[in-house]
């Protein structure tokens, strides 16, 4: 008798709680993608949608413009190349330390050259 109890008590807490599932504390992480090469924007922002954890909330070919996005839209993580147009990655990520004004610094994944 003890051991259908037990089995029942676990059914019910299961039912009561299964809103606390793993996946409804994870939120997605947001990525933002700097690289002057289209094709591995591509490739990357590809990869990126296909992971139901993973949020794509911007792209672009050049450092001001990614210096833009991580002040506008505050990612997890930028995956950076060094060699860009405009502003190189090197340069993107000291403005982002002196940047102040930044409520979140993004995790950088950096390209090799």
């Amino acid at each position: 008798m003890e051991k259908v109890q037990k089995k029942t008590d676990a059914v019910k807490f299961r039912k009561d709680y299964e809103f606390l599932s793993k996946e409804s504390f994870m939120e997605k992480i947001n990525i933002a993608i700097a690289d002057d090469n289209e094709r591995m924007q591509e490739m990357l922002g590809n990869v990126i949608k296909q992971d139901d954890t993973l949020e794509l909330i911007g792209q672009t070919g050049n450092g001001n413009d990614i210096y833009s996005i991580i002040r506008d839209k505050e990612p997890d993580v930028v995956l950076l190349d060094i060699f860009m147009p405009k502003m190189d990655g090197l340069t993107v990520m000291e403005k982002v330390n002196e940047d102040k004004n930044l409520k979140k610094r993004p995790a950088f994944i950096v390209s090799p050259p």
